[in-house]
């Protein structure tokens, strides 16, 4: 889709959006106004995203999802996002080759999914047999619940958290905590970046074990929480590699220096 997003008026007489609470109105606007919506209203977004961006708490987006859920309005799994309707209000005409050829392009690019498999569903259910689209087969890679024992294994015994931290903080307590920290910090890196280390691709263990050598290892931390609010498009490793060698200052550790955190320093 392009940098902009259709609200359409009607939305402010619509029963079921007036009777949300304002945050769950502001989350529903979020979903398919954000730059990651796109046509097919599939689309990959941690939560730790969305609050960041929308400034809601996380439990109130997990209440928000839940209702959006039962009103069958959206849903989230595994870090994925399908907001339904985003097909009907944005494509124009579903009875197009043009629309099917772009949705069968989008839809190609992600891993199968029970989720995907239920917008290929409601897809096909909105048009005529000749737009209709076949189950676009690509291996599907663990979700984030799974992903948690796939990570214990790739990062050799990284000291996993019972529960996804939500600030830089709880990573960096995590990370001063754990028995390997270089592995904890490859699990970080994994869990804020999932767009980009998804099916095969991993952290650059390598790369990741020098820059915290190197450099104060908390101040890396702190780039790649950051830089995780609006990912870069290439390896995010190569990325705040880059940042850091444009602070040569922070190079020597001895002694260690202030880490800079989100909201300043500490």
């Amino acid at each position: 889709m392009a940098n902009y997003r259709q609200i359409h008026t009607c939305i402010w007489k619509d029963a079921w959006f007036l009777d949300l609470e304002a945050d769950h109105k502001l989350l529903w606007i979020y979903l398919f106004s954000n730059e990651r919506a796109n046509l097919t209203g599939l689309y990959d977004l941690h939560k730790r995203i969305i609050a960041f961006e929308t400034g809601l708490p996380l439990d109130t987006i997990d209440a928000g999802f839940d209702a959006f859920e039962k009103a069958g309005k959206a849903y989230y799994e595994d870090g994925w996002v399908w907001v339904p309707n985003l097909i009907k209000y944005n494509a124009g005409s579903l009875n197009s080759e043009k629309i099917r050829t772009h949705i069968v392009g989008a839809l190609s690019k992600i891993a199968d999914s029970p989720i995907k498999g239920r917008c290929i569903e409601h897809y096909n259910s909105l048009v005529g047999d000749a737009y209709r689209i076949d189950t676009l087969s690509i291996p599907y890679p663990t979700g984030y619940a799974e992903q948690e024992q796939e990570q214990e294994q790739t990062t050799e015994g990284a000291d996993a958290p019972t529960q996804t931290p939500s600030t830089f903080e709880q990573w960096r307590d995590g990370y001063r905590s754990a028995e390997k920290p270089n592995s904890y910090a490859g699990l970080m890196l994994k869990t804020l970046y999932p767009g980009y280390y998804k099916g095969t691709v991993k952290p650059n263990y390598g790369m990741l074990g020098g820059l915290l050598k190197k450099y104060d290892a908390e101040y890396v931390l702190s780039l790649i929480f950051q830089n995780s609010a609006r990912p870069p498009s290439g390896d995010p490793i190569k990325f705040v590699a880059g940042i850091v060698a444009k602070n040569p200052e922070r190079a020597d550790t001895r002694p260690k220096q202030k880490f800079v955190t989100v909201g300043g320093e500490s």
